[in-house]
């Protein structure tokens, strides 16, 4: 999955904006609020910062333990501290995904 469609299935899976609503500027059409100033998407896979408070996410919603399970499994180490934001990006929709289909 390359990084764009990773950002993508991320936005739409985990939170639930539509497709439609997001520009190729990766800028969101929609909000609750209104702005004037255009919200940028969140780069997951390349940026640090912004793969932790998707992790953050995932401890909220209860779903840290296969989070967990699921960045070894991507990233193939014990050592889960040296995953790649892209990494930790794939392993929290995975997550989502497979507590989705357990329901």
């Amino acid at each position: 999955m390359t990084d764009d469609e990773l950002r993508m299935a991320i936005a739409v899976e985990i939170y639930g904006y539509a497709p439609e609503d997001i520009t190729s500027r990766w800028e969101i059409r929609q909000l609750p609020i209104l702005t004037t100033v255009p919200v940028q998407l969140p780069d997951w896979p390349r940026v640090l910062s912004h793969t932790c408070a998707l992790e953050e996410l995932m401890r909220d919603r209860q779903l840290w333990a296969g989070y967990q399970r699921h960045l070894q499994a991507v990233c193939g180490k014990t050592n889960t501290t040296i995953a790649s934001p892209k990494q930790r990006a794939a392993a929290a929709l995975a997550a989502i995904r497979e507590d989705r289909h357990s329901d």
